[in-house]
């Protein structure tokens, strides 16, 4: 369903998934260090609608307040502050 949302907001989550054939912008917040996801895999995430953030000497989890072995208090709203700005751009 390419056309189902405008925009999408991913953290920590679908490293490597081709978003290629979506419409919707898409922004996307990685840890440096996550046993979950793969960085390269993130860093590798090709699309001309695709915007991807990687966190340096962050943890799976870093914007989680309540997950005091992983939050990154600054990364958190570095990471905030960008998904503000992009729901609010109307381009």
């Amino acid at each position: 369903m390419p056309d189902a949302f405008e925009r999408v907001v991913l953290f920590y989550g679908m490293a490597g998934a081709d978003v290629s054939k979506s419409k919707a912008h898409i922004l996307a917040h990685y840890a440096e260090n996550d046993p979950f996801e793969s960085t390269e895999a993130a860093r590798a995430m090709q699309a001309p609608n695709l915007e991807v953030h990687i966190y340096p000497g962050t943890d799976h989890w870093f914007f989680e307040h309540n997950r005091p072995d992983a939050y990154n208090a600054e990364a958190a709203e570095l990471a905030w502050q960008r998904t503000l700005a992009f729901l609010k751009d109307e381009s």
